[in-house]
């Protein structure tokens, strides 16, 4: 039925009440759903044994989903009433994003100022910068992996979304616009057309760039678009499918808990994208039943109601505590954090969004205020960046110290780092112009030892392939438990090339027990290595983690039985201590305290790699694989502790990976081991 005039007047009058009339609260209970999803899944980063909530960040895809539906039914409505106006959709926007955003990096400005140290100083102000002018997502895909350490540990890392929402706010209204212009008729299947261009883009670069499907809008504009196409359904038939009314929201509540506790994938397209954004599109389509009642429980409409400002808080709590604090936070420390983003949300919620939203503040004065913070904080950012950080917050000697930046000891070949490379392009390390019969193998550690392998090999007139792959230990047969892994076909590729180039030596380092046990370390004095872990498994493996952990360990085993048996000698790395602690980050915590050193206890290190000390030691007859173990050289059986640093030499680069001083270290004591003449 049509509305009468006079209500149709008073609609456009009383935005307030238009608003009113088309609220559903099981949105705002779906939202609380999404963002406890997002926060949960971010308070839990650090954790050895993964993520309790392994498919939380799923929850940005719900409020992506929802995004389009809202924006996409407000812009038909009004469409359709012939009262819409860019400019004003664009002030509503405003009204609505900016205020409680301004405050927020206002503030993480200033405790970003009083907790980190220069260089992390430099990156948030460009992050800064990127926030705000809604590029945060271009800006991340260039420098962070979104579950990697640095991640965790990175302020404004979660504006990347309101990036992409931003600028699809920017894209639909006008797009819709056009086409309801000059081809109403064609409006939903020209949105079904676009919806499946995004899914199968975001399919096709998924294998090649994943980082890019993930934070890019052309790959992720299927999930809003899915919610325009809602909009559009529901305003071109109305209550269709109102006899499914409250079986639709059963269904899709189930896949959207399903997705968050079970679907986890680390990509912007699979499985669990899919099924959370069928899932949030079913509970739209529907209006009553028991998962409305659900969703339409006061504390989660809530939480809805304040996701936007509780969404705005949370990373920058967690990533600066976690800065501040030496150790990775416990369960009480991080229920205090997340207390206070929920009380900061809620202030934020009650007094800067609501009077902002509904204040009587005129386009020109909201666009005034909002280019003078624009100009401030650029201003503060800009600042950051040219002084350094501003290294004068700091003593004299802590200067010194901040100059120290360990790197780590990649060889670099034709200009050019030997990592990544492939095989046929890899890298040759040692003396010019000689034959390489070595071949280095491994993952990042291996990678790290390249600068110093390729000197010792240079003087004693020797060469070497570089066959690594970050990420990928070199156990023939076996994948990334998690994600799409080209493990064994990099590793299978690499032994080919073995015996084609007549390769008679290699030198492994991989983080094997991290693969295997496929835990992150815990230092069991409270340094817990941040980020997912990252488990391997045979191809085709079918079973437990029990019989997992046993049957990789077989598979290591088996690749050095392999090496051996191709008459193939094995110089086996095994691997460095791991330290809990980010090294240089911790070290600058604990010069300001007077509280050096920060060394790792040796029991916990042979404890947690015993299994590939058995698997050695069960070559101990064999001539062809000669064990290097890294604890003899970082160690101390007297003090039962390992060091990160040494005077002025800092041996790593972050919780695991040697510096080029660390790795030289442990060249330096293999290179009695190592039988250069072929």
């Amino acid at each position: 039925m049509k509305p009468m005039p006079q209500n149709r007047s008073q609609d456009i009058k009383d935005p307030q009440a238009r608003e009113k009339r088309r609220y559903r609260p099981e949105i705002d209970g779906l939202r609380g759903i999404a963002v406890l999803a997002v926060v949960l899944f971010h308070a839990n980063f650090g954790s050895s044994n993964g993520y309790a909530l392994q498919g939380g960040y799923l929850g940005v895809d719900i409020f992506f989903v929802i995004s389009g539906y809202l924006t996409g039914a407000l812009v038909l409505a009004e469409l359709r009433r012939e009262t819409f106006s860019l400019h004003v959709f664009y002030i509503r926007r405003a009204r609505r994003i900016l205020p409680a955003l301004f405050l927020v990096l206002i503030v993480t400005f200033f405790l970003a100022l009083l907790i980190l140290v220069p260089r992390p100083l430099v990156d948030f102000s460009r992050s800064l910068v990127a926030s705000i002018f809604f590029v945060a997502n271009i800006f991340f895909w260039w420098r962070i992996d979104y579950f990697s350490e640095p991640g965790e540990l990175t302020p404004l890392l979660h504006l990347w979304s309101l990036s992409l929402e931003e600028q699809f706010y920017l894209l639909f209204p006008p797009m819709l616009l056009l086409v309801w212009q000059r081809a109403r008729q064609a409006t939903l299947c020209l949105m079904i057309v676009a919806t499946a261009v995004s899914i199968l883009l975001a399919f096709l670069n998924s294998a090649v760039d994943p980082a890019g499907t993930f934070y890019f809008l052309h790959y992720r504009a299927w999930q809003f678009l899915l919610g325009g196409i809602l909009a559009k359904m529901q305003a071109d038939h109305g209550d269709s499918w109102r006899p499914f009314g409250a079986a639709l929201p059963v269904i899709g509540l189930g896949l959207v808990l399903c997705s968050l506790v079970l679907l986890g994938s680390r990509g912007a397209i699979g499985m669990g994208s899919i099924t959370i954004a069928v899932g949030t599109s079913l509970i739209i389509l529907g209006d009553r039943g028991p998962a409305v009642r659900l969703l339409t429980w006061r504390p989660l409409v809530w939480i809805g109601l304040i996701s936007y400002s509780l969404y705005l808080w949370h990373q920058p709590i967690l990533a600066l505590g976690r800065s501040y604090l030496v150790n990775a936070p416990g369960g009480a420390t991080l229920t205090l954090l997340l207390s206070a983003s929920f009380a900061l949300a809620f202030l934020s919620w009650r007094y800067v969004e609501q009077p902002f939203r509904h204040a009587a503040i005129d386009g020109k004065q909201l666009a005034a205020s909002a280019i003078l913070t624009v100009v401030t904080l650029v201003a503060a950012g800009l600042s950051s960046l040219l002084a350094g950080g501003f290294p004068a917050r700091y003593s004299q000697v802590q200067q010194q110290l901040l100059e120290i930046t360990p790197e780590r000891g990649i060889a670099y070949v034709g200009g050019r780092t030997c990592t990544r490379r492939a095989i046929a392009d890899a890298c040759i390390i040692g003396r010019p112009g000689t034959k390489p019969h070595f071949a280095v193998l491994g993952d990042s550690h291996a990678e790290t030892l390249t600068g110093p392998i390729s000197d010792l090999l240079n003087i004693n007139s020797a060469a070497a392939y570089v066959y690594t792959d970050a990420g990928c230990p070199f156990i023939i047969g076996v994948v990334e438990q998690f994600g799409t892994s080209r493990c064994d076909e990099y590793n299978n590729d690499a032994f080919r090339a073995l015996k084609a180039n007549q390769v008679s030596k290699v030198i492994i380092n991989d983080r094997s027990t991290a693969y295997i046990l496929g835990t992150r370390f815990d230092n069991q004095e409270g340094g817990i290595e941040p980020g997912l872990p990252f488990p391997v498994e045979p191809v085709g493996f079918k079973g437990d983690d029990h019989a997992r952990i046993r049957a990789v360990a077989s598979q290591l085993r088996e690749t050095l039985r392999l090496l051996a048996d191709n008459n193939i000698v094995v110089y086996y790395v095994l691997p460095v201590p791991e330290v809990g602690w980010n090294v240089p980050r911790t070290l600058l915590k604990l010069i300001a305290r007077g509280d050096l050193p920060l060394t790792t206890s040796l029991a916990v290190y042979l404890k947690r790699n015993e299994r590939v000390f058995d698997i050695l030691d069960g070559f101990k007859n064999n001539s062809k694989i000669i064990p290097i173990y890294p604890h003899e050289t970082f160690c101390s059986a007297v003090s039962g502790r390992c060091a990160t640093h040494e005077n002025d030499k800092i041996y790593y680069t972050d919780t695991d990976h040697l510096s080029r001083e660390g790795a030289e270290k442990l060249v330096a004591a293999s290179a009695k081991l190592i039988e250069f003449q072929d």
